[in-house]
């Protein structure tokens, strides 16, 4: 090998060396800041949540229990209370369950979006790799003959 295709080697390596470089702070930057936007789209789904609305079936025990205490049964109330209290927490757990999941399933159709665009991004990187390496094979042949 001759000092000018020596050179032209090491200065075609140093180059291709940066662009990996360069394209590799290029996917980590795109992984950090999906993190960032991962937390920021949590947040926006909890406060999109729907909030929890109790039952009629409920909220009319709750009034049979006010009227009850009120016209001074408290067995009765007391009663009417452990009743409604069972209900709230069947429906609270109930709540919590379905908003659990439809924040798992906005979450993961989020994150299928952005693996997407991390593969086109990493495609893109392949191809023009693929693209520097058929051209630096151009360039020796033509240097050589």
């Amino acid at each position: 090998m001759d000092s000018a295709s020596y050179t032209f080697d090491v200065n075609h390596f140093d180059e291709f060396a940066a662009a990996v470089y360069n394209l590799s702070r290029l996917v980590q930057k795109m992984k950090d800041r999906h993190i960032l936007e991962l937390e920021e789209y949590q947040h926006q789904l909890l406060s999109k949540a729907q909030k929890l609305k109790f039952s009629p079936e409920l909220l009319k025990l709750r009034e049979v229990q006010e009227r009850l205490a009120k016209g001074k049964d408290y067995v009765s109330a007391q009663e009417t209370k452990e009743r409604a209290d069972k209900l709230e927490a069947a429906e609270t757990e109930t709540w919590l369950q379905k908003k659990q999941e439809w924040i798992s399933r906005q979450e993961t159709n989020w994150k299928n979006t952005k693996q997407q665009e991390l593969a086109a991004l990493k495609k893109r990187i392949q191809s023009h790799q693929e693209k520097q390496r058929k051209q630096r094979n151009v360039e020796l042949e033509r240097s050589e003959a």
